[in-house]
């Protein structure tokens, strides 16, 4: 019984798919979509741009249209911020960016395999290998014109796994530095 109410319980646990209203101490109201909890802080994402809220000032707050009381809001971020400071405290693999694009190059899913994401290693590397299989016997056939477009489709599947695993690896040490990469920086020109 007291598993399916945990379960319950974290199906209605804030998530970024959760438009808030908060109204602050001095009546003024905010409002956004759930971003995430940091240090005391709800951000909120909305008109193209990130608000940071102290949540010490929030009184009063309305959670996809419908009320919601400050106390139980001010617990759902309490466990947001426990379980982002256990995400710290024990972080997954995380190496640099740079070596894992190396890796995802290689051969598509080792980038993965580095951070630890072996579900999604196992089946890069697998459509990896069976590209790169069938293109080779194609070409042993002597139907090189018919390789081609594999090798080609091998090749974007290794630049795709190479982004994705650079993407997940900046993500995550942004996260285990306490950075919050809300907007990019301008260029220089």
């Amino acid at each position: 019984m007291s598993l399916g109410l945990l379960a319950w319980g974290a199906a209605w646990a804030l998530g970024a798919n959760d438009r808030l209203a908060l109204t602050l101490s001095d009546n003024v109201r905010v409002e956004g979509w759930y971003y995430l909890t940091d240090a005391g802080v709800v951000v909120l994402s909305g008109d193209n741009r990130f608000q940071r809220v102290p949540v010490a000032l929030v009184v009063g707050v309305e959670r996809n249209g419908e009320p919601w009381g400050a106390a139980a809001f001010r617990e759902e971020i309490a466990q947001a911020q426990a379980a982002l400071d256990a995400y710290r405290a024990d972080p997954p693999p995380h190496p640099a960016p740079g070596v894992v694009t190396g890796l995802g190059l290689v051969w598509a899913g080792l980038g993965h395999a580095a951070l630890g994401q072996g579900g999604r290693a196992l089946s890069l590397a697998a459509l990896d290998a069976t590209l790169l299989g069938v293109s080779i016997w194609q070409v042993r056939r002597g139907q090189g014109a018919v390789a081609l477009p594999l090798v080609a489709m091998d090749l974007t599947v290794r630049a795709w796994s190479a982004r994705d695993a650079a993407r997940t690896a900046r993500r995550r040490n942004a996260t285990i530095a306490g950075e919050v990469p809300l907007e990019r920086a301008p260029r220089a020109r």
